[in-house]
């Protein structure tokens, strides 16, 4: 029994040795065919990824552009601000001159004289100035 057990070990040993041997020659054939296979997918990727950089450097030049515009239309923008500043200084001045020039007794005096000419050409609808 004991010499048979022994046969069995050594059965067993070779069986196993060889199941392992054609597992590793299937492996180096499956790492062949992957082999090109992965090489096909690198060839993809590299594509893949030049496609991306070349994607991303228009992305950059847009973004770059688009700053630009916004500086230049922050340039624009305070220009138009300081031109409605002066604008508004220059109304307050007009209308601080109008101001004066209502309150003087000259513009007063001359207001009072023309009203009866007003009222007659209001009652007989005389187009005048």
């Amino acid at each position: 029994m004991f010499g048979q057990d022994e046969r069995t070990d050594e059965l067993q040993v070779a069986s196993r040795e060889r199941l392992l041997t054609e597992i590793g020659v299937l492996q180096f054939a499956l790492k062949s065919n992957d082999l090109e296979a992965t090489k096909q997918e690198l060839q993809a990727t590299k594509q893949e990824l030049q496609a991306t950089k070349q994607e991303l450097q228009a992305t950059k030049q847009e973004l770059l552009a688009a700053c630009d515009a916004v500086y230049g239309s922050s340039a624009e923008l305070g220009e138009l601000r300081a031109q409605l500043n002066l604008a508004k200084d220059e109304v307050q001045r007009a209308r601080d001159r109008n101001t004066l020039i209502l309150d003087s007794a000259t513009w007063k005096l001359g207001h009072l004289l023309m009203t009866p000419r007003r009222i007659l050409l209001r009652v007989f609808n005389i187009p005048g100035k």
